[in-house]
C-alpha cells in the first residue's frame, strides 16, 4: 500500500494527538521521585513521536502557521531543542 503524499492533514492530526497525550499527563510535584521521572519520560516520548508529523505538516502547509507553530513551540520547548525553539518563538511572535 502506498501513502498519498498529498494528504497533509493526517500528519497534523497524528502529531496533534501525540501532543494532546503528552498534555494530559500530570507531573508529580516531587521532581526527585521515580513517578516524576516516569511521567516526564512518557511526555518526552509523546513529543518525540509528534515531532516528525508536525514537521512534515509544516513543510507541506507553510501557510498554516497558526496550526503548526504552537505545536512545534511546545515540542521544541519540551525536548529542549534550543535552535529550533528560537526559530519557532520568532514565528509565534508574528501570529
Amino acid at each position: 500500500m502506498q501513502l498519498d503524499s498529498t494528504a497533509v492533514l493526517p500528519n497534523y492530526y497524528v502529531g496533534a494527538a501525540y501532543c494532546n497525550l503528552a498534555n494530559t499527563l500530570t507531573l508529580p510535584t516531587n521532581i526527585n521521585s521515580a513517578a516524576y521521572k516516569q511521567v516526564a519520560s512518557r511526555q518526552k516520548y509523546y513529543y518525540s513521536e509528534a515531532r516528525p508529523y508536525i514537521e512534515k505538516y509544516r513543510k507541506a502547509a507553510p501557510e498554516a502557521k497558526s496550526k503548526w507553530a504552537p505545536l512545534l513551540y511546545r515540542i521544541y520547548l519540551s525536548l529542549n531543542m534550543g535552535t529550533q525553539f528560537s526559530e519557532i518563538e520568532k514565528i509565534m511572535k508574528t501570529l
